[in-house]
Order: C-alpha cells, then sequence, then structure tokens
C-alpha cells in the first residue's frame, strides 16, 4: 500500500508545479471576491477565466499517414 501511495505521490508530484497551485489560489480568491460582490459573478468569470486558458492557441490539425510509396 505505501508503494502505491509513493508512486501516486511522485506521479501528482510531477504533474503540478507552484505555477499551476498559484493559479488555482488566485482564481479562488477571485472568486471568493467577487461572490461577494455579487454572486453569480463568483461562477462566471473564474470559469471563463479558466476556459480562456484552457482553450488551444492553435487549431489543432489532424493529419493523416499516408503509406509509404514504392520506388
Amino acid at each position: 500500500m505505501r508503494q502505491a501511495v509513493r508512486k501516486s505521490w511522485e506521479r501528482l508530484r510531477g504533474t503540478f508545479d507552484a505555477q499551476d497551485v498559484c493559479l488555482v489560489a488566485g482564481v479562488a480568491m477571485l472568486s471568493l471576491g467577487l461572490q461577494q460582490v455579487y454572486p453569480p459573478l463568483g461562477w462566471i468569470v473564474p470559469g471563463a477565466a479558466l476556459t480562456a486558458l484552457a482553450w488551444p492557441k492553435k487549431p489543432m490539425v489532424i493529419v493523416k499517414r499516408q503509406p509509404p510509396q514504392e520506388t
């Protein structure tokens, strides 16, 4: 059991870094602050911000592989 937990922890630690933690903390603080002003804003603005960050910058292009040509 300990080895499984250790492997999971190593995988998680390699996935997230300090920038990710700061992003989540910032979005949480933004959400809580906006919710005190107008409750729906606490959901709308952080959701839009996370969507904008997650949106792919370049359109994804699917390339079909051509079979090798015989010469």
